[in-house]
């Protein structure tokens, strides 16, 4: 079993979450019942809501900045800042360019600059 979240679509648009065995059952289902449009179909593999993929932590306001911001740039020229509210107050900047080039892209090309990052205490 898994879930999945349904975009359909017929003047205006509805996202739904269903469990399924497969994405193919959750095609089948709403072709079946409903005229609106499947405009995306996403599978969840993350949901705090659903205690799916996560870990139970308790709010603690002292182990957090108020946000980070890191202007970043790609091998084909692209920029863009990315922003995160919360972040944990034993980062290091080596710890998010680090973290920043190995797990996210910009328009799916590597982040090869991290040009500027400010934290806000």
């Amino acid at each position: 079993m898994a879930y999945y979240k349904v975009t359909l679509n017929q003047g205006r648009t509805d996202t739904v979450l269903v469990e399924a065995d497969s994405l193919t059952n959750v095609k089948t289902f709403f072709e079946t019942v409903s005229t609106a449009n499947i405009t995306i179909i996403k599978k969840v593999i993350f949901s705090k809501d659903l205690g799916i993929g996560s870990v139970v932590t308790t709010y603690t306001p002292n182990n957090q900045f108020k946000y980070l911001k890191a202007l970043v740039k790609t091998k084909k020229g692209y920029s863009s800042t990315i922003s995160l509210s919360f972040p944990m107050k034993n980062l290091t900047q080596e710890k998010i360019i680090k973290s920043i080039k190995k797990n996210l892209l910009l328009k799916s090309d590597e982040i090869t600059e991290i040009i500027n990052i400010i934290i806000d205490k």
